[in-house]
């Protein structure tokens, strides 16, 4: 019990660090000499130094799974995860973490002196986002399609020029109406001032007449201009006979 110098060898030889400190910790506390009993304790605190420990996480799916039975090199030595340091010795090592129905193996290597070094074992990984299939775009219209469906240029000039029409008929007929019954009222009689009005009423009329027909033909042109399908340019060759040769070239319409 008291004779540990060459088990102590061995051990640090092997890396069996967990080992030797459990024998050590017999060593420094048995009925032995005092001077044993003083090394032991010294050789404890090296071997504390240098034995390497390992934080073991788990996660299943991306959330953290505490019911966790924790094998290293086969042996089991946890079976729930709470975050505190499980001390190994240096070396590789195989870690096995089973969650109910999942399980997953790493191998490590850890390192003398190492403390409290983390390892994140992932049990199931997140399921993949899948994304909504893309909507096809649909393909833009040809240029000047749009422009020939949605223009209303055309309309409010057919609608203007309409209504331009429309109340130059009415003075026109309001001013004929009222002449005729100066000719059969007061003629040659009436007072000038009846007879410009009803003058200015008429020309006004005629005026609107004129601009409302124009509108509306102006109208009836871009109607046509945007309703009209463009023709591909197309060209080609051309070959005339003529009186002792011919003659050859190219035409086209664009």
């Amino acid at each position: 019990m008291c004779d540990v110098v060459r088990a102590r060898s061995e051990l640090r030889r092997d890396a069996k660090l967990i080992d030797a400190r459990g024998r050590l910790l017999v060593c420094a506390q048995a009925p032995c000499p005092s001077i044993t009993t003083v090394e032991c304790a010294r050789w404890l605190r090296e071997v504390e130094a240098a034995l390497p420990s390992i934080v073991v996480s788990a996660q299943d799916q991306g959330v953290d799974a505490l019911d966790v039975v924790l094998f290293v090199d086969g042996e089991e030595v946890a079976t729930k995860l709470d975050g505190r340091p499980v001390d190994i010795d240096p070396g590789d090592h195989t870690l096995l973490a089973r969650h109910g129905d999942a399980t997953v193996t790493e191998q490590i290597l850890v390192r003398q002196g190492e403390k409290n070094r983390l390892v994140t074992l992932s049990l199931r990984p997140l399921r993949p986002v899948i994304a909504p299939p893309e909507r096809a775009t649909p393909e833009p219209p040809p240029p000047g399609a749009g422009a020939r469906r949605t223009s209303v240029v055309p309309y409010v000039l057919a609608g203007g020029g309409l209504a331009a029409v429309a109340v130059g008929l009415t003075l026109d007929a309001v001013a004929t109406g009222e002449l005729s019954t100066l000719r059969h009222t007061c003629a040659p009689f009436c007072a000038p001032s009846l007879l410009h009005r009803s003058q200015v009423e008429m020309a006004v009329g005629d005026s609107l007449l004129a601009v409302g027909a124009a509108t509306v033909g102006v109208a009836t042109l871009a109607w046509i201009r945007h309703r009209r399908v463009p023709r591909p340019p197309t060209v080609g060759p051309f070959v005339v006979p003529t009186p002792g040769g011919g003659a050859a070239g190219i035409s086209g319409r664009f």
